[in-house]
C-alpha cells in the first residue's frame, strides 16, 4: 500500500523540541530553506524517500470533498474499517489516534477472511498518515476524508505520500516561522532525522555504526536527541523503494497535500547551482490540475 518502508523504520523516535524550535527560527517562508552559515539547505524528495521510503513520484493526494453525514461515515467505517466511530469522532469528523490503536489490539489469527486484513491495513496507514507523515498541529485528530485514499487497495500505492509528506511539512514550517501559530504540525519526525542525517555534532547515539544495507535510513537511529553534510547518502546501499524516486528529487516542481501546494527547489543540494527563481504563489485550493504531487 505504499507504506512498507516506514513500518521497517521502526519506532518513531522521541521528538527534541529544542532542535526543532531552533530550525524553524532559521526557516525562510519566500524559499523553503533553512539558513545557516554554511549556506541554505532544505528537506527535499530525496530525503523523504531515502529516510522513509515514501513513494515521491505518483498521484496527488488530492480529491474531492466526501459528505458530512454520520450516517455516510458510519457505512463507509464498518465497511472499510471493521467498527463504527463514537459519537464524538462523528461530530468533529475525525478519528481519534486512541479509537484507532484500540483496534490494533484485537487479536488476528489465519483463520480470517481477506477483508478482515485489508481492514487492518488501512488503520495502520490511517495511523502512519494522520499521526506522523502529515499530523495536525493536535497530533491526535485524525480527518474521516483520509479513508477515501485506503479504499481501494490497489490504487493507495500509487500515490505520492512522499510529496504529500513534505508539502504539509513546509506549510506548517511556514505557519510557524511567521508566527501565525504556536502549535507546529507535519512530519517533525522527518525533519528531526535530516538534521541528525546532515549535522553531525546534534547527532545521538546510532543503533549500528553503519547503515545497514537495503533498508530506509531511518532505521538506523535511535535515542533523543561542526558542520553541514550536502549529501549524506552517498555511500549507501538502499532498497528499491528508497531509490526509485531519483529521477525527481532535484525537480523544480509544486508539491500536493489535498488543499496544499508548496514549491520545491533544492539544486543548490546536489551540487548544482541554483539560479534566483520569483517566489512562486501559494495555492491553497485543489484547482491546479496540472500540479501533482511531483510533475
Amino acid at each position: 500500500m505504499g507504506f512498507g518502508g516506514l513500518l521497517r523504520c521502526g519506532q518513531p523516535k522521541e521528538i527534541d523540541h529544542h532542535l526543532i524550535t531552533a530550525l524553524i527560527e532559521r526557516w525562510r517562508p519566500e524559499t523553503h530553506t533553512f539558513h545557516f552559515p554554511v549556506g541554505e539547505a532544505t528537506v527535499t524528495l530525496e530525503d523523504v524517500e531515502v529516510l522513509w521510503g515514501l513513494k515521491v513520484d505518483g498521484e496527488a493526494v488530492t480529491g474531492y470533498i466526501p459528505p458530512t453525514q454520520p450516517g455516510y461515515w458510519q457505512d463507509r467505517c464498518l465497511d472499510f474499517l471493521g467498527f463504527i466511530p463514537d459519537a464524538s469522532e462523528l461530530k468533529e469528523m475525525a478519528f481519534k489516534q486512541t479509537s484507532l490503536s484500540r483496534q490494533l489490539r484485537i487479536e488476528m489469527n489465519d483463520e480470517h477472511e481477506h477483508n478482515i486484513y485489508a481492514q487492518r491495513a488501512r488503520i495502520y496507514c490511517l495511523l502512519l498518515l494522520g499521526g506522523l507523515m502529515i499530523p495536525n498541529a493536535t497530533g491526535n485528530k485524525i480527518p474521516f476524508f483520509y479513508l477515501q485514499f485506503f479504499m481501494d487497495i490497489e490504487r493507495c500505492s500509487t500515490y505520492s505520500w512522499g510529496g504529500a509528506t513534505l508539502a504539509c511539512l513546509y506549510h506548517n514550517l511556514c505557519e510557524a516561522a511567521i508566527a501565525k501559530r504556536t502549535d507546529v504540525g507535519g512530519a517533525l519526525t522527518l525533519l528531526q532525522l535530516w538534521a541528525w542525517e546532515r549535522i553531525p555534532n546534534i547527532r545521538p547515539r546510532m543503533l549500528d555504526p553503519v547503515h545497514t544495507d537495503y533498508l530506509p535510513c531511518a532505521s538506523a537511529w535511535n535515542g533523543p536527541a561542526s558542520y553541514f553534510i550536502w549529501m549524506p547518502y552517498l555511500q549507501r546501499q538502499l532498497p528499491e523503494s528508497c531509490d526509485a524516486g531519483r529521477p525527481v528529487w532535484m525537480s523544480i516542481t509544486t508539491l500536493i497535500s489535498w488543499n496544499l501546494a508548496e514549491p520545491h527547489r533544492v539544486l543548490r543540494q546536489f551540487g548544482i547551482f541554483q539560479p534566483y527563481i520569483p517566489q512562486l504563489p501559494r495555492f491553497h485550493g485543489v484547482g491546479q490540475q496540472t500540479l501533482f504531487g511531483v510533475d
